[in-house]
């Protein structure tokens, strides 16, 4: 899967604490480099815990961000639409 992800995909997407996602994601890198494109053109993507209040979803998010993830998907928690709005509101504004 990966040789087409370095290939053909504008955006990557994993699982995993953060030592794995760090790991996992040299591999497109050097498998687009390989395939003669710059591994730039891929956007990485991760998932992000929304279920969190304020600091632990804030931490998780800009660890995130620190690791190289450009884009984060937010699932929707158990807590409902009350939560999704606390967090855009508290949390994505202090975002880099």
């Amino acid at each position: 899967m990966l040789p087409l992800v370095a290939k053909h995909a504008d955006v990557w997407h994993t699982f995993g604490d953060l030592e794995t996602y760090a790991r996992k994601s040299a591999r497109p890198d050097d498998l687009a480099v390989a395939a003669g494109r710059d591994p730039s053109g891929i956007t990485r993507a991760a998932s992000v815990g929304i279920g969190e209040h304020g600091d632990q979803g804030r931490a998780d998010a800009e660890a995130k961000h620190a690791a190289g993830v450009e884009d984060l998907i937010g699932g929707w928690p158990s807590q409902g639409g009350d939560h999704v709005r606390e967090f855009v509101e508290r949390v994505l504004p202090g975002l880099p």
